[in-house]
């Protein structure tokens, strides 16, 4: 009977092991499909090229996916498609215009025409522009590309080395000058030319943490030669103010896998148009966007606290934008049952007034990064970062333009970081190239 014992047991271990592969290969219980995602996508860092929207990312939890996006921005995401350029154009229907668009491939920007043929390009390296700035194996990955390109009267170009620098170029190129800091994602412009800029600082406060270290984003004011001129601590604003309660959502784990708590990634300078109806509007103020605290907020540079915030309607969001009729138009990337979307908010009753897709589209990703932006017709232009595409929609939700990133990594779409239509009076001032 001891064989018939011994011959039971092996066959249950026979059993449980096949079960075990099957359960794997096919999600059955008791397979763990966000921790089966997260090791793969750790174990593909070392292969960008295998990292696309395709994993369910949204399957992850909360402190899961803080680490995986402390890896930073991938150069690429997806298969290079067989069609690139403009792929779609209904002029009946397109506001047309010029491009700027700023991408992974390399350290460059590009003015495009909707008919897709460069009218200008600026590019710069790092290493010329920072020549005393030795980096990290880690960290030189990004400066392999720009992340943020804004075009300034006569052709100049601000150009954002992601958490490393922030240039002025003149219209052929040339350096200006360099800011070798941890500037980051966006820049904004007063009337007086100076710059509004994110940067990253490492410091304590005892309210987050008595003994750890957090990442906080400060809003620099430059001068138009570079020099710093006022600084306002985005942690400190927020903490001084009625939405300090967002921080109690910052964990432990979270500030000792990086520190990122705020990861704030937009700033737009408000020219008080609209500070009748809301106050908080009025003009000098600055609207932000916090990715990891799902939060758009204003926040008055005078009083150096925030004075108006809203959340809620989206997860992990990006470019939010006040626009001529006083709504907020804001890129949610994973708020759609883990989809993006594009949200037009009227922010005094908070109800959506106009999205992009519809209810019964599902064709738009990009788990980082994504802009929108509203043109003087009346249609959107809509970055999809993640999958190198740039569309404008109409209200009614056609497609009038698309555009593929036509710049490659590897055999992989090199991502779009940025794209928007400029305003003609600085195209007209651009010299010949």
């Amino acid at each position: 009977m001891r064989w018939l014992r011994i011959a039971a047991i092996s066959l249950f271990g026979v059993a449980c092991l096949g079960y075990g592969i099957v359960a794997g290969r096919f999600e059955l219980f008791p397979f763990n499909q966000s921790r089966a995602v997260f090791h793969a996508l750790r174990q593909a860092v070392a292969r960008p090229e295998r990292v696309g929207p395709q994993l369910p990312l949204e399957q992850l939890t909360e402190e899961e996916q803080q680490q995986l996006e402390a890896l930073g921005y991938l150069p690429s995401y997806a298969p290079a498609p067989k069609q690139s350029g403009v792929v779609l154009h209904r002029p009946e229907l397109s506001a047309g215009g010029q491009v700027l668009y700023v991408s992974s491939h390399a350290p460059e920007a590009w003015l495009v025409g909707f008919d897709g043929e460069p009218v200008h390009t600026w590019a710069h390296d790092f290493s010329s522009a920072c020549p005393e700035v030795e980096l990290d194996s880690d960290e030189a990955w990004r400066v392999g590309f720009w992340r943020r390109a804004r075009l300034l009267p006569d052709g100049e170009l601000l150009a954002v080395f992601d958490y490393q620098a922030l240039l002025r170029l003149d219209a052929h190129s040339g350096l200006l000058w360099a800011r070798c800091d941890q500037y980051h994602h966006e820049v904004s412009i007063d009337a007086e030319g100076n710059i509004y800029a994110l940067r990253r600082e490492r410091r304590r406060d005892p309210r987050i943490h008595e003994e750890l270290s957090f990442l906080d984003d400060w809003i620099d004011v430059l001068g138009p030669d570079g020099t710093r001129l006022h600084s306002v601590s985005v942690a400190e604003a927020l903490l001084d103010s009625p939405y300090a309660s967002h921080f109690a959502r910052v964990t432990e784990g979270w500030l000792r896998a990086d520190g990122d708590i705020l990861h704030t990634n937009a700033i737009k300078l408000l020219d008080g148009r609209h500070a009748a109806a809301i106050p908080a509007f009025r003009a000098g103020n600055v609207l932000i966007s916090l990715r990891y605290f799902d939060l758009a907020a204003v926040i008055d540079f005078e009083a150096k606290r925030a004075v108006w915030a809203i959340s809620g309607m989206w997860r992990k969001p990006h470019d939010p934008t006040l626009l001529d009729n006083g709504n907020l138009l804001i890129f949610d990337n994973l708020g759609r049952s883990g989809r993006s979307q594009v949200l037009e908010i009227e922010p005094t009753t908070q109800q959506i007034v106009w999205s992009y897709p519809g209810e019964r589209s599902s064709n738009l990703l990009t788990e980082c990064c994504g802009a929108a932006q509203r043109l003087a017709n009346g249609n959107t232009l809509i970055t999809v970062s993640q999958s190198g595409r740039v569309l404008e929609v109409t209200p009614a939700g056609e497609v009038a333009w698309e555009f593929v990133n036509p710049h490659q990594v590897g055999d992989q779409i090199a991502a779009l970081w940025d794209a928007f239509v400029v305003d003609p009076l600085m195209v007209r001032s651009l010299p010949p190239q």
